[in-house]
């Protein structure tokens, strides 16, 4: 402000110098007026090149907009222009994107609008330029969510899924998982239930669940094989061998990856053969089998050197130079590194130069050239600090320590070496840390599902109580009149089945009692037949005397027949049929009496037939007296007083 302190202002010296000629003074305001055209003019032409600039930008060639107004397939004119597009034209995005503005116009052609977004974004995915895939994905989405196409809906959530994951961005690969969870049908068998799979397995991998990852890569490769996917199955097959070499579990390695090899052998998958052979190799180098291991290695760069594939066959130098470094042969280990190093190199792939130089400079430190070593470790450590390749800072401090204690600067190499325990307690601690934190967060989703489970199962519970109240008043009209109903029926029943029940153990009564008299008659029958015996064995003993003793000892003989038939035969056939009619008797009597002896209950059974002594006497063919002495031992231990009848007791059991 102080350089123009003398000067005058403006307003004064236009109007307040009043001295001034009049010349002058239309001079100066006419030089004033010049300013202030000039001025106008800039500002309108500014104004007019901006207005030009957003027409422009607001509308498409001609040639573009006549076609999107004359084909209804707005989607192939897109992917049509994206040709020109994916060679990075940006004039030609900005008339794709300026197109798909004039078609979120027209609300009626939404899913054709869904279908542009989402194969756009198939299409630059495909370039892999997946930042730039994600909005139109993302585009897709929200269309197919408010039009409630379920298949677009799964599609582009799992592509939208699959980009996050690619750019290891766990939280939001954790959101969407949480929505694909909610959406997925588990009991359908489809591409979409082995993806889901798959992305579950991915993400255990990242936290670190590598046998979970294990199943869920399974339960993938189970729906692709059941789908005839050989090329997913292959991959998946592949994985499941790259998590067992990790854990040690090479056996399993092994079977899964010749798997994988098998079908990308038949598919033709050149680079996925080489993938194999390298995985084969690497498992054969930790099992110590070193020809195998080399014969594998040697089988990938042939395959590579086919493909002319230079970052497939810098992998392949790269994994046979650290096989020949481990067997200590110093010259094929270095002339595999330095081809490894020039493809690296020649196609800019700088993890690869790294790895390089870093083992080359471990072999030439083993092999004493330590200035050479120490010098190849300073430009490994230069491009991992570059790159931030953490974990290898500690595998290059802890060789930089060896390499100066070889040069006897004891300093140095304590130094590094601490800053080795450091880094690498770090790193261990950072690993834990991620687990416990994916395991807790692991913890907290299941805990946030199990809550929203059981807040739906409330809430079902409450709509179905809702319901149940709702119906108790009909329920229980109908349960009052269902009940009188029934008790009638009921008290019918009841008197039918109680006249049922009568007549058959009046026909049960009147059964028992026929085959009582049965048994009595037969009891009878058999007395009267003993009895008749008995006369006849009477009548041959009176007329014993009188007959010669030959003729004697014959009657003798047929007495003695007649006697043993009787009893035998009688007594057999009485106890079966009784046993039929009243088969628990003589059980009922034991339980009463273990003491009684079996021609004891054969008395009870007479007795029971209410038959007489005298019957019972012929029937046995003992003495009157005998069967009362019976009577009387079977009184005493049935524990009967002598006012209570034997006969009457065991009718009643």
């Amino acid at each position: 402000m102080s350089m123009f302190k003398n000067l005058p202002d403006r307003k004064t010296y236009i109007f307040a110098h009043n001295t001034s000629s009049t010349m002058t003074r239309y001079r100066t305001i006419a030089i004033y007026i010049f300013h202030f055209c000039f001025v106008l003019f800039f500002l309108a032409n500014n104004v007019f090149a901006t207005k030009n600039n957003t027409l422009q930008d607001q509308v498409l060639p001609d040639s573009i907009a006549s076609k999107l107004q004359a084909t209804d397939n707005k989607a192939l004119l897109l992917l049509q222009l994206l040709d020109t597009y994916k060679n990075k034209d940006s004039t030609i995005y900005h008339q794709i994107n300026r197109a798909l503005q004039l078609m979120e116009q027209d609300k009626g052609k939404l899913p054709l609008l869904m279908k542009a977004y989402y194969e756009l974004g198939e299409e630059i995915s495909a370039s892999n330029w997946d930042a730039k895939a994600l909005p139109y994905y993302k585009r897709a989405l929200e269309i197919a969510q408010a039009i409630k196409d379920a298949d677009y809906t799964k599609n582009s959530l799992f592509k939208i899924t699959g980009l996050y994951l690619n750019t290891e961005d766990l939280t939001k690969v954790d959101s969407m998982m949480t929505y694909i969870d909610n959406i997925i049908d588990t009991t359908v068998v489809n591409n979409f239930l082995a993806e889901y799979f798959n992305y579950k397995a991915i993400i255990s991998v990242n936290e670190g669940f590598e046998n979970e990852a294990i199943d869920y890569y399974t339960k993938a490769g189970v729906i692709y094989r059941s789908l005839n996917n050989t090329e997913a199955l292959a991959s998946i097959y592949n994985n499941i061998g790259d998590l067992n070499i990790n854990i040690g579990n090479y056996e399993e390695a092994i079977d899964y990856t010749q798997k994988s090899l098998e079908i990308n052998k038949v598919a033709g998958s050149a680079e996925s053969v080489i993938t194999n052979y390298n995985n084969l190799g690497v498992i054969y180098k930790r099992l110590d089998s070193v020809e195998k291991a080399i014969g594998f290695y040697n089988k990938a760069i042939v395959e590579a050197e086919k493909l002319n594939n230079e970052f497939l066959l810098a992998r392949g130098y790269l994994n046979i130079a650290n096989l020949y470094q481990q067997t200590g042969n110093f010259t094929t280990a270095m002339t595999y590194f330095n081809k490894s190093e020039a493809l690296c190199e020649k196609n800019n792939i700088a993890i690869g130069i790294f790895m390089n130089k870093l083992n080359k400079s471990r072999l030439l430190m083993d092999f004493g050239n330590i200035d050479e070593a120490e010098k190849l470790l300073k430009q490994a450590q230069q491009l991992a600090e570059d790159m931030k390749l953490l974990s290898f800072m500690s595998e290059i401090l802890l060789l930089s320590s060896e390499i100066y204690s070889k040069k006897g600067n004891f300093e140095a190499a304590l130094r590094d070496y601490k800053q080795y325990v450091s880094i690498r307690d770090s790193i261990k601690s950072d690993e834990v840390k991620v687990k416990l934190l994916a395991l807790y967060a692991k913890y907290e989703k299941e805990e946030t599902l199990r809550k929203i489970s059981d807040l739906q199962k409330s809430i079902k519970i409450n709509e179905a109580q809702e319901r149940v109240k709702l119906l108790v008043f009909i329920s229980v009209i109908l349960l009052l009149i269902s009940v009188t109903g029934f008790l009638i029926s009921k008290r019918r029943e009841a008197a039918y089945k109680n006249k049922i029940a009568e007549e058959e153990n009046d026909k049960l009564r009147l059964n028992m009692e026929l085959k009582d008299k049965e048994l009595m008659h037969y009891a009878m029958s058999s007395a009267k037949n003993n009895e008749l015996i008995n006369t006849i064995k009477k009548g041959f003993r009176t007329v014993m005397p009188k007959i010669s003793e030959t003729d004697q000892q014959k009657l003798n003989a047929l007495i003695r027949d007649l006697s043993q038939n009787k009893i035998t035969d009688s007594h057999e056939e009485m106890e079966a049929r009784f046993s039929i009619v009243h088969d628990s008797f003589h059980k009922k009597l034991l339980e009463i009496s273990a003491d009684l002896s079996p021609s004891e209950l054969r008395m009870c059974s007479y007795l029971r037939l209410n038959l007489s002594t005298k019957d019972i006497s012929n029937l046995t063919n003992r003495s009157s007296s005998t069967v009362d002495n019976a009577r009387s031992s079977i009184r005493k231990k049935l524990g009967l007083s002598k006012d209570e009848n034997l006969t009457a007791f065991l009718i009643q059991l």
